[in-house]
Formats: C-alpha cells, structure tokens, sequence
C-alpha cells in the first residue's frame, strides 16, 4: 500500500507537470515601410556587444513603431528575416517610448542580421499586460517603399495592437457653420409656422 501510494504521487506530479507546460508559439511581425511613416537619422544597432548597442554615424531611414503584447510572460526568442521579399531590417523592442534621436533609451533588445534565433542577444523576457513599442527599420538608408520583418518564438503569441481607427470629427469652423444652418432652418420653420396660423 505504501509503494502504491508513492507512485500514485509521483505520476499525479509527472500528471501536473505535462499539463503546465505551454506549447511554444512562433510568428512574424512585419511592417511596410513608405513615404507616409517617420524618417530619422538612426544610429545602427549591432548584435555583437550588449543589447541595444549602436555605432556608426547615424542614416537617415524611414521607420515605424507598433505598439505589441504578449499572451504569456516569458522569455521570447527574435530573429531578422532577412529572405526575400523582406529587406535587411533592424529592430528594437522599447519599454516605454521610442526616441529616434536616442535608439538606446528605453531599448530592451535590439536586432540587427546577426541576431540568430537561440542566441542569448535575440532573447529576452516580456510582460502579460505590458505594452512595449516595437520599432522596425532597415539597416541601411532605404528608400520607399521597403518591407521588413521579424520572427519570433516564446511560450504565447506577440501581437501587434492596432492603431485606433480615427471617428471623423467637425472642425471649429465648420460646427460654427453647422449651428448657423441649423438656427437659420429653424427660423424657416417657425416663420412657416406662423404665416400657416
């Protein structure tokens, strides 16, 4: 009876243990790079040396910020894509605010062709309900239009939020020149009212 309860405990373990483990999630995050998005003097990020290290003399890209989350916390791996039909890319991920004039403030892991998947530089851990600001750029000057990605794995999905969609709204002007449509057609209305009487 002894042995049989042993093993019930360590296989009602092992039971826990499988059902607790999560299944690794991978994707790409992409963005398409044109005349409409910001351009900066960027310094470039390099792979090498700690996280969000720059060098070189800072050129002028285009580049785009995209706010994401992810599903689980954990430590998440990335990777450039660096195959057609996507340019050479560079990336960083910001806790807080991304400053083009300083790609190393709030950067928590940045990317450039050399960053491997595995690799202790492509990793790092992100929050559940954290938002982070992903920042995708090319690694050279581009010109528009250019399309960029980047891989990920980890143990929930990351995902890019969406913009909110702009409600259309009435300038100062033109709600003067609303209200002034609406007294006048109301004044119609009440001299109408009154020559019928």
């Amino acid at each position: 009876m002894k042995y049989f309860m042993t093993g019930f405990a360590v296989c009602g373990a092992v039971m826990v243990l499988c059902a607790g483990q999560a299944h690794a999630q991978s994707g790409t995050l992409t963005a398409t790079l044109n005349a409409s998005d910001p351009q900066a003097e960027l310094s470039r990020f390099i792979d090498t040396t700690p996280n969000c290290s720059r060098q070189g003399i800072p050129q002028d890209r285009l580049y785009e910020v995209q706010q994401i989350n992810v599903s689980v916390t954990g430590t998440y791996a990335f990777a450039d894509v660096n195959s057609a039909p996507y340019d050479d890319g560079m990336f960083g991920i910001y806790l807080g605010a991304f400053d083009p004039q300083d790609v190393h403030q709030n950067c928590i892991l940045s990317l450039d062709d050399s960053g491997k998947m595995g690799s202790p530089l492509s990793e790092v851990t992100l929050t559940q309900g954290v938002t982070y600001n992903l920042m995708l750029t090319t690694k050279l000057t581009n010109t528009a239009p250019a399309f960029v990605g980047v891989n990920y794995t980890g143990p929930g999905m990351v995902t890019q939020i969406a913009a909110p969609t702009a409600v259309p709204t009435l300038s100062e002007w033109a709600m003067i020149i609303f209200a002034t449509m609406l007294g006048g057609g109301a004044a119609l209305y009440i001299q109408r009212r009154r020559q019928l009487n």
